[in-house]
């Protein structure tokens, strides 16, 4: 896009016309900054020479930069780079705990456990303190008392136990009987759960690891109290109560000190986690000599910021003597410090091209502090595209009104700023001579939909916000609206029209919906082709093209889409017609010789060819 933009630039001034608003802009810039006006054969030259720039990712020029400066870099010449590394630091997170609660107290264990803490699910932790290895930990340190004693836990525990197994049939009447409890907070189908849940917890005579049971809670007589109708205490009533009640409450009191101490080792312990897969994984990467692309930029940056660094950095300006970076928003902040490093204060350019809105999502991996602060290093070199060349005036207005709110980003510094459409631009989406909304926003009542708290499912949302998109589509269609463009106006059909959903299965609804009612559609996703019909029924050839003398793998093949033999046809080969099962014997037997002799597409064309399976379908 930058270089088809450029050319046109290049054309336009090379004929005097000066019509490009990219070139304009360029001489208005230099006029601004006070700099002498363009030579013509130079910025002939100049763009020109911008086919033969480099472009690479931010990663892949890092890459490239360690290995062209290996010595300068230090990083070792067969260093290999490999694309996923969750295998090591995998290996190295379960190392940590295994001799990290190999020796560890039985109930702090149950803690972590009941906490759902495992290797699995602290290894998003790791890989975010290896991404970012510069983000302080907080706390820097816990400090870890000596470990609360247990005699008091286990005289209540003993205490609630003793009470529990000689009263036990009458707390469990009480509870039940009791009609003045909140229903949905002590529903009548839980109680046996925590019953069972408190004969488990109460049937050793000592304590054991765990603290409490399922539905614990629910026998204080605090929660008692709370889950107690206004009206029946208004009236001179009481919760339930029973000696059971006020022994749970003491052994509540008891547990809390351990409590306060798992959690004070689990903040510990994550701590040095982290401490440890900063330290321990990039040395199994030196040892194993490979590297991941999260290493290439750390390395390039430590290098940069090292003794040699600056000797490297002139280098790199050498052989790059301007860095322009396209979608500067999803980067992160060591990838900023490189760049900076590289060519700030220096008089080689370095351009920055990106849009602080799209830094907000943190799926991408963005960082809008680092946009913003790279757009202040800026100061007054800034500039801001103030036509919009895609979309219609129309949607421009209804977006600016979206968007007309205090701080719409919630960051202050990320500001809205208006935009106008292109010149000559109209609207394009009419329906009998008339502009149709640039932007509508629908809503599904509640009425008529399966409603829970208030709430519309989201399985039935599911179901049938597809059929209602599907219907919209649909009468858009039906009703002849039409598009203007630069060549007229023509009606509006199906491959105008897009649907764009968060996950791959409501892709595949609303594509259901749509072929109900007749209009084509093709979804663009990110699932894999496996998942698709396509992918089982060339499982099915495959299968029979590998052993052609497996008469059930044959039948299930021969009886796909590719080619399309009926239930009757089948039948009538395994009763009357002997002499076309062979015929597909045979086939399937020199299309296996073909697989083996010269490889699956000679094998696949073939098969193609031979059944006309194209043309048929």
């Amino acid at each position: 896009r930058v270089r088809s933009r450029l050319r046109a630039a290049l054309h336009c001034y090379r004929d005097e016309r000066g019509a490009d608003p990219v070139l304009r802009r360029l001489v208005a810039m230099r006029k601004q900054a006070g700099h002498a006006p363009l030579d013509r054969e130079r910025l002939s030259l100049s763009l020109r020479s911008f086919d033969e720039a480099p472009i690479s990712t931010i990663h892949g020029f890092c890459n490239r930069v360690l290995h062209d400066s290996a010595f300068e870099s230090g990083v070792a010449f067969d260093t290999e780079l490999v694309i996923d590394d969750e295998p090591i630091v995998d290996q190295v997170l379960r190392d940590f705990w295994a001799r990290e609660l190999y020796g560890s107290d039985a109930r702090f264990v149950r803690h972590l456990h009941r906490e759902g803490l495992s290797p699995d699910r602290l290894l998003p932790l790791a890989r975010l303190a290896l991404r970012h290895v510069d983000a302080p930990v907080v706390p820097d340190r816990v400090e870890l008392s000596r470990q609360p004693a247990g005699t008091a836990y286990a005289d209540a525990y003993r205490r609630v136990r003793e009470i529990w197994w000689r009263d036990r049939e009458e707390i469990k009447a009480l509870l039940l009987g009791f009609p003045h409890l909140h229903k949905a907070r002590y529903r009548r189908d839980d109680m046996p759960t925590w019953f069972l849940a408190m004969d488990a917890f109460l049937r050793s005579e000592e304590p054991g690891p765990e603290l409490g049971s399922v539905g614990f809670d629910k026998f204080l007589p605090t929660s008692l109290a709370e889950a107690t109708s206004v009206k029946h205490t208004r009236a001179g009533g009481h919760p339930p109560e029973h000696p059971f009640f006020t022994a749970c409450a003491g052994l509540d009191a008891a547990r809390r000190p351990l409590e306060e101490d798992h959690r004070a080792r689990e903040v510990e312990l994550k701590r040095r986690l982290v401490a440890h897969v900063r330290r321990e994984v990039p040395r199994r990467k030196v040892a194993g000599g490979v590297q991941s692309f999260d290493d290439l930029l750390q390395r390039l940056d430590k290098a940069l910021r090292g003794r040699t660094g600056k000797k490297l950095a002139e280098q790199v300006r050498r052989r790059y003597r301007a860095a322009l970076i396209d979608e500067f928003q999803d980067t992160d902040p060591i990838q900023y410090r490189i760049f900076r490093t590289l060519y700030g204060g220096t008089r080689q350019p370095l351009f920055l091209i990106g849009d602080p809105k799209q830094a907000i999502y943190g799926f991408r991996g963005a960082d809008v502090f680092t946009y913003l602060r790279a757009a202040k290093a800026a100061g007054e070199s800034r500039y801001t595209m103030d036509t919009n060349w895609r979309s219609d005036p129309a949607l421009l207005d209804a977006v600016e009104r979206l968007f007309a709110v205090r701080r719409p980003f919630l960051v202050e510094d990320i500001g809205f700023p208006l935009v106008r459409a292109r010149p000559g631009a109209e609207d394009a989406l009419h329906l009998e001579g008339k502009r149709l909304p640039a932007f509508e926003i629908k809503v599904q009542p509640r009425d008529g939909a399966m409603v829970k708290t208030k709430q519309i499912t989201a399985e039935w949302a599911e179901r049938h916000v597809p059929e209602r998109i599907a219907a919209d589509v649909s009468r858009l269609l039906a009703e002849g609206a039409t598009l203007r463009g630069p060549g007229g106006e023509r009606p509006l059909h199906a491959g105008d029209v897009a649907v764009l959903v968060r996950k791959n299965d409501q892709a595949l609804a609303v594509q259901r919906e749509l072929r109900r009612l007749g209009i084509p559609g093709v979804v663009y996703g990110d699932a894999t082709v496996f998942d698709t019909p396509e992918a089982d029924e060339l499982y099915r050839v495959l299968g029979a093209v590998a052993e052609p003398t497996r008469n059930a793998l044959l039948r299930a093949a021969i009886t796909t889409e590719l080619f399309g033999v009926s239930a009757n046809a089948l039948e009538a080969m395994s009763e009357d017609d002997d002499s076309e099962w062979n015929r597909w014997i045979d086939d399937f037997r020199r299309w296996h010789e073909q697989w083996v002799e010269r490889g699956f597409v000679q094998m696949f064309r073939a098969l193609l060819s031979e059944r006309s399976t194209q043309p048929r379908l």
